[in-house]
């Protein structure tokens, strides 16, 4: 790599010095963020790629920690019911009635699905019983 001439580096000293001042508030900002808040709150007319250097060259980026990773496991087949009328679930998202979709919480509509059967059941919630009504 090219060595920074003695001109360029007295230049980003006070740059530097900011960001490090920063980094000791925001330890987890990457350079896109010290970006910004050079930009916008300290008013500082800079280039992302020069932050990124700069902080590139002063070990400032934030790391990656591969050992937060959440681990990922093979996920176990549903379980089937032996006969009808066993297992029922509910899918509280929307359903269409009457050509109209309808939001099945909001809307005082319950769907079920039998699973074994494969029969979908609509039913009316009155108003009262729904959380969060008037």
């Amino acid at each position: 790599m090219r060595r920074e001439a003695a001109f360029t580096i007295a230049r980003n000293q006070p740059i530097v010095t900011r960001i490090k001042e920063i980094k000791v508030e925001h330890p987890f900002w990457g350079y896109r963020r010290m970006w910004a808040y050079l930009k916008y709150v300290d008013n500082l007319e800079i280039n992302k790629k020069r932050v990124l250097r700069l902080m590139q060259g002063h070990d400032l980026l934030v790391k990656a920690d591969i050992k937060r990773k959440a681990a990922r496991t093979a996920g176990s087949s549903k379980p089937k019911p032996d006969f009808p009328n066993q297992w029922w679930s509910t899918d509280m998202t929307k359903a269409m009635v009457r050509g109209v979709w309808v939001d099945v919480h909001h809307g005082g509509i319950r769907l079920v699905y039998e699973e074994d059967s494969r029969l979908l059941c609509l039913h009316a919630i009155p108003r009262e019983t729904l959380a969060g009504s008037p």
